[in-house]
């Protein structure tokens, strides 16, 4: 799986990466992460991508216990 880490994205850098990805053989899976994407990820049409922004990423971030992680970051 290979991992890109956004903090904004449009379609476009989505596209443009998948297909450097297809090209290079470098995955067989993908994770865009994205605080803010342009564009609506549902649309993406990539079965093999996982797109993950706003609550859904914030949620995993308090499931997985990392609410006092980012928090002393954020000070």
């Amino acid at each position: 799986m290979a991992v890109q880490v956004k903090s904004a994205a449009t379609k476009e850098t989505f596209l443009d990466y998948r297909t450097r990805l297809i090209e290079q053989g470098a995955a067989d899976s993908m994770l865009l992460i994205c605080h803010s994407p342009s564009f609506n990820v549902a649309s993406a049409g990539d079965p093999s991508a996982t797109i993950l922004t706003g609550s859904r990423l914030a949620r995993l971030a308090i499931d997985c216990g990392l609410t006092q992680w980012i928090l002393d970051r954020a000070r």
